[in-house]
This record gives C-alpha cells, structure tokens and sequence, in this order.
C-alpha cells in the first residue's frame, strides 16, 4: 500500500539511477504481492474459523447478536471482493503502461491503492466485529 509510484522515466532519472528505482520497484512490487495473499490467507482463514466457533461452540441454537456475525462475515467477503477486483485493476494499469499511456496508468494505480486500504479496513472491522461476537456469546 502506500503512495501510487508514478511510471515516469524522467522521474526515476532525477530521483536517483534507474537501477535503484528499478530495485526499488521490485522490492515495492514483492510487497504488495506479499500483501495481497496476507489479506486472502486472513479472510479465507477468518471465515473458516468462525464458522468453526459457531457449529462447535454456540451450537444449533440461534446466538445472541447473530447480525454482528453475518456483519463480520459480509466484511471478510467484500475484502476478498476488493483485493480480487484490485488484481483486476493492476493487469489493466500494466496494459495502460505497456501502451504508454502513463497518465491513465497511474489513476488505475491509485485505485489499486485505494481498494488495497479498503481491504485492509474491511478485514480490520470484520475482525472487530466477530471479536465483540464472541465476547457477547461466550
């Protein structure tokens, strides 16, 4: 996550040689890849493990609160909804760069970013939302 990297070559000549902006944007690349399969390991694991708690620990009988539940549920999906869909984004800013078209480019970048940090808080909010769940039900 972080500021949207412009695609500029004039720009990596005033802020330093191109190989270390090159560097610099593999390292940057490496991260957000390592972010994103954090976010879906998380969420994919947050949704198994609740309804795990739920079938073993409040049973078949209907939980107190159970709305914050399905709240914390519907955060973990849409998470998931927004990181898939920033993949999207990326492949179409690549194609929009290999076209040139820089300008364009870096606005599908900052959306990328954008739904990255909406992820990011979704996941946040689901979490606190099963959290509070749970306290209220055990």
């Amino acid at each position: 996550m972080g500021p949207p990297i412009t695609n500029d070559k004039e720009n990596f000549q005033e802020n330093g040689t191109v190989e270390e902006r090159v560097k610099l944007l593999e390292l940057r690349e490496y991260g957000e890849q390592q972010f994103d399969k954090l976010v879906i390991y998380l969420n994919s694991g947050a949704l198994v493990i609740t309804l795990g708690f739920i079938e073993r620990i409040i049973g078949n009988g209907l939980p107190n609160f159970a709305w914050i539940l399905f709240l914390s549920w519907s955060l973990f999906a849409l998470s998931l909804l927004f990181n898939l869909y920033s993949h999207r984004i990326t492949v179409k800013t690549i194609d929009l760069y290999l076209l040139e078209n820089d300008k364009e480019s870096d606005r599908y970048n900052k959306q990328v970013d954008n739904l990255n940090k909406a992820s990011f808080w979704l996941f946040a909010t689901g979490t606190k939302a099963f959290i509070i769940f749970a306290i209220i039900n055990f």
